[in-house]
């Protein structure tokens, strides 16, 4: 995915510092959830064990080059983890991936 979905998914969050595999599987993600996969990701400490296991795990299926699962997370935790806060996030980086796109297209 080049170009405007690499703006999209730095606007949503994505830290081009993680592993590849990371960014790559974020990536293959629906973009609600990929926005709050990487809600997960940036939180330094945790006030809940819960979400701290869930990051966890998170972790461990981004790590795995082959995992068992298409998802990190079960139906029941992303409906834990899933928020108006993701839905947001997501419009938001569309408009400004698109902002930059439209930039970028004007300065050729």
């Amino acid at each position: 995915m080049a170009g405007v979905d690499d703006a999209f998914y730095r606007a949503l969050g994505i830290n081009p510092a993680w592993p590849e595999q990371w960014q790559r599987k974020l990536k293959s993600l629906p973009a609600v959830e990929c926005s709050a996969c990487i809600r997960l990701l940036i939180v330094q400490q945790f006030r809940s064990a819960f979400r701290e296991s869930m990051r966890m795990q998170l972790e461990g299926w981004l790590d795995d080059p082959n995992p068992a699962f298409d998802s990190p997370f079960s139906i029941k935790q992303w409906a834990y983890l899933l928020n108006v806060h993701d839905i947001h996030a997501v419009q938001r980086a569309k408009e400004r991936s698109h902002h930059a796109q439209a930039n970028k297209q004007s300065m050729q």
